[in-house]
């Protein structure tokens, strides 16, 4: 709670190693740990919200299964509709979302590592399975960033949740797929999604917005120009040629070299098209 920058970040610091020496004995310490990092996620400078997220991963790992829910509760201002506190009664109470704020914040080096920390979360955390649908809403969110190299890494983001997911749930899978049977998020078949995402991130003129250009589903009344159309395969040919000319490498997007960013996503290649789906 110092209002100095410097002490703000040692502290963050200090949190860090503190919990990942005694993760052990911090198990019922968790949600005031959690509480008092809040102030670090609304900072005006944007190393300190980094240092604020690094550090609130840290104490994630010291309430497994037992108190992290409880963590998400205060950074989604959750409330139980059934619990007021006394002092609502007497005046004005605010709650802010901090996962909400951290999605939508003015720095673009800020929300990449959000994203980035939600799949970390998702893909390492012991007891990911009950954050999962808490987190899940806020990683799509990056989809739709203003970024659209944000938005295309937090794709390749949630692909490598998806192949966690079909490991880990390999033999249920291979059942579906096998005897035909339809997804549960299908309602019985009713509902299907093109692959990948009705090729949103896979088209469009590769200097715009691909959602401005591709993110259209089939023109079946035939409504718009036919040189609308040819985009989205026009520059797919144009990587493919370059593909073929540069390497396997000549798609991928690179991503900035950060000391602070997880080790565990430095292997992430980001590209601008998907490559062929995995059968």
């Amino acid at each position: 709670m110092d209002p100095f920058h410097e002490v703000k970040a040692l502290a963050c610091e200090s949190m860090i190693a503190f919990c990942h020496n005694h993760t052990e004995m911090l198990l019922h310490f968790t949600e005031p740990l959690g509480r008092s990092l809040t102030s670090c996620l609304t900072h005006n400078h944007a190393k300190l919200r980094i240092a604020g997220l690094r550090a609130i991963l840290a104490v994630l790992h010291c309430g497994t299964w037992k108190h992290n829910f409880e963590v998400l509760q205060i950074l989604m201002a959750w409330q139980d509709p059934n619990k007021v506190p006394v002092k609502a009664f007497y005046e004005s109470v605010t709650n802010v979302n901090y996962m909400s704020t951290l999605s939508f914040d003015r720095h673009p080096a800020v929300r990449r590592f959000w994203f980035e920390t939600l799949a970390h979360i998702l893909l390492t955390l012991t007891d990911k399975v009950d954050l999962e649908p808490y987190l899940f809403p806020y990683l799509l969110t990056g989809l739709c960033d203003e970024n659209e190299e944000i938005a295309l890494e937090v794709f390749w983001l949630i692909e490598k949740c998806g192949e966690l997911y079909e490991s880990e749930h390999e033999t249920d899978l291979r059942k579906t797929k096998q005897y035909g049977f339809d997804y549960g998020w299908t309602y019985q078949g009713r509902a299907f999604c093109p692959f990948p995402l009705q090729g949103v991130w896979a088209g469009g003129d590769r200097y715009r917005h691909v959602r401005r250009i591709a993110a259209h589903g089939p023109d079946l009344m035939g409504e718009r120009e036919l040189g609308q159309h040819v985009l989205r395969d026009k520059d797919a040919a144009d990587q493919e040629a370059d593909t073929c000319e540069d390497g396997d490498d000549a798609d991928v997007l690179p991503l900035p070299e950060r000391d602070y960013a997880w080790p565990e996503l430095r292997d992430l290649e980001v590209r601008r098209a998907m490559p062929r789906p995995r059968l």
